[in-house]
């Protein structure tokens, strides 16, 4: 199968290749950047700090674990939050090393709004690609990451 990478022919590109172009298309789309007043790692960031509330309190160290970031990276994200006023940190009183964060209520509607917007995004592409081909694409994301996942275990198997 043939893509549109521009003048650049695919016919002779591996999958890895041709998936590698599709990421970077996809990057340079910078959805983030459409979001009004945010960064795309502070909304990932705040999305993070949502989800993982909901089982309790949040450290930082969960943040950068969810997002697969580094703790540093995430701490800077975080500083820029707190000054935005979207965020709250504070240090637990047993154990200082640990910081727990929590979303402000300025925080929680901005990130709703955000989320309004990304829907509303999501959705029309949606409609553009159809119901069939949106279905398809999502079970064949899903099925790619599963396929990932498990390449990526027998991989650190066959290294034991």
């Amino acid at each position: 199968m043939n893509f549109n990478f521009g003048n650049i022919n695919t016919e002779n590109m591996s999958y890895s290749q041709k998936l590698a172009a599709i990421i970077a298309r996809m990057h340079k789309l910078k959805f983030g950047k459409k979001l009004t007043g945010v960064s795309e790692i502070e909304f990932k960031t705040m999305s993070a700090i949502s989800r993982i509330s909901k089982s309790g309190d949040v450290k930082v160290s969960d943040i950068a674990r969810y997002l697969e970031l580094s703790a540093p990276a995430v701490s800077r994200t975080m500083k820029t939050l707190e000054e935005k006023e979207y965020i709250e940190r504070h240090t637990d009183k047993q154990d200082r090393r640990n910081t727990f964060v929590k979303l402000t209520a300025k925080g929680e509607e901005q990130l709703k709004a955000w989320m309004k917007e990304f829907e509303e995004f999501s959705e029309a592409v949606f409609a553009r690609l159809g119901y069939e081909k949106s279905n398809k694409l999502l079970e064949d994301l899903e099925a790619f990451v599963k396929a990932s996942k498990e390449e990526m275990k027998a991989r650190e198997e066959a290294k034991k």
